[in-house]
């Protein structure tokens, strides 16, 4: 069985400086459609068990939101987290389901936007290989942040060698794509970030390679994707979209 796990429950404090405060960030619209509902029509479409959105913030408006959608509601259970205001880490662990009945899980955040065409490769990719951890990378993106070091760099697909927190940036540094799919066995790993005092879920996955335990990496360069953090990235998602309907 495989669940996709979408993370909706943070404030989005920078971007809620510059936007409408009364309302989740993943239900600001890109080109008349909200991102989580953009998110939801891809992730319906492919082969997925169940999706379940935690909410936090703002999260009554989101249940209402699935709520008011049939196809939303068929697919979809929203939980409430109690102690997302901790950090993502908290929010995924307050995920209660029967473990034993997930084999994968897929994870992301509800303010990603990305091409259908992405995550149909990722799957694809995913059941073809059945990878214990798979992340995907842009090569085409700029270095910020926390970035994967990779074998094989002229590969399409390979295995990371570590997670890059530092601004100096090599040559095998790629830019990360928030979203992977991973087994109960990563699981382990949640809980020790969590009891290490870690916030993220780069954490887990840092200590997850640490431990000896390979995480392997899709290149999907390519496809157009914006993790929306801030008004800039916003605006650029909103012009990107507003010019594909005027082509």
């Amino acid at each position: 069985m495989t669940v996709v796990i979408i993370l909706a429950a943070g404030i989005g404090s920078r971007i809620r400086q510059s936007t409408n405060k009364d309302i989740p960030k993943s239900l600001i619209s890109v080109s008349n459609i909200s991102m989580l509902g953009r998110l939801l029509d891809i992730l319906i479409n492919v082969d997925i068990d169940r999706i379940y959105i935690i909410v936090g913030h703002l999260g009554d408006q989101i249940i209402n939101f699935v709520n008011r959608h049939e196809k939303y509601q068929s697919n979809c259970v929203v939980i409430k987290s109690r102690n997302y205001l901790k950090g993502p880490i908290f929010t995924f662990h307050d995920l209660d389901i029967d473990k034993k009945m997930v084999e994968n899980y897929l994870l992301c955040p509800a303010d990603l936007i990305i091409k259908p065409a992405a995550i149909r490769k990722f799957l694809e990719v995913f059941r073809e290989n059945n990878p214990e951890l798979l992340i995907a990378i842009d090569r085409s993106k700029e270095l910020k942040g926390v970035t994967a070091k990779i074998k094989n760099v002229n590969k399409s697909y390979g295995i990371v060698k570590d997670y890059n927190f530092t601004n100096k940036k090599g040559n095998d540094d790629r830019k990360l794509i928030p979203i992977i799919i991973f087994n109960n066995k990563f699981l382990k790993y949640v809980d020790l970030a969590i009891n290490s005092g870690f916030t993220k879920i780069i954490d887990a996955m840092r200590l997850y390679l640490e431990d000896g335990n390979q995480t392997n990496y899709i290149d999907l360069t390519g496809n157009y994707w914006f993790d929306i953090d801030d008004i800039k990235i916003l605006n650029q998602a909103r012009k990107f979209f507003n010019d594909r309907e005027k082509k």
